[in-house]
């Protein structure tokens, strides 16, 4: 299966929720989460909600022209729901730029060219993380810290916020990479650096 979403000048209410109806074929409810970034931007989270999670929030970022439908595509052999399964309180993210981004920021909006893969990784990821730490707090869950997984652009985009953004590898409890477009060199990140 090949997803590709493209953004438009429209606001949440009119999307269709693809995501929303994958989840339910494998018995879990979606909560959509509106997250603003510092540069604007407004993003959808979506939040997957199966049996009572009681382990630290995890969340699975997509690749380049990809949104959080990526990760329930395969239904019950997903990561996604498999994490869910293991009692794990699982965010699928969504970049400035795919179906579930706003309006006139998004692939056709008006302003369209006004952010880079920079902007991308620095807010987008910031926000989306800050934004389940406080959900996850609110609701007595273990929220000191966060599981960030990302796929391709996903990947990327981890290492580049950790690189721009100062303290937000400290709110990460693990950084999984899964195929990331990009090669690593000596970092004098501590978060970054590899054994």
């Amino acid at each position: 299966l090949i997803y590709m979403c493209t953004g438009a000048d429209r606001g949440f209410s009119s999307l269709p929720s693809t995501s929303a109806r994958l989840a339910a074929e494998v018995g879990l409810a979606v909560e959509c989460h509106i997250v603003q970034t510092g540069d604007g931007y407004e993003l959808l989270l979506h939040r997957l909600v199966g049996r009572r999670a009681k382990r630290r929030p995890v969340f699975l970022m997509h690749g380049l022209f990809e949104e959080s439908t990526v990760w329930l595509a395969h239904r019950r052999s997903s990561l996604a729901y498999r994490l869910v399964e293991g009692g794990y309180d699982v965010w699928l993210g969504n970049t400035r730029g795919n179906a579930y981004s706003s309006g006139q920021w998004g692939l056709w909006g008006s302003r369209m060219h006004s952010w880079g893969n920079d902007e991308l990784a620095s807010e987008d990821i910031a926000a989306s993380v800050q934004a389940v730490l406080e959900v996850a707090h609110a609701e007595g869950l273990q929220a000191d810290k966060v599981i960030f997984i990302g796929q391709s652009q996903g990947a990327s985009s981890a290492i580049t916020a950790c690189s721009l953004r100062e303290g937000l590898g400290g709110r990460l409890a693990c950084l999984v990479l899964l195929a990331p477009p990009l090669c690593l060199q000596a970092s004098v990140n501590p978060t970054l650096r590899l054994a």
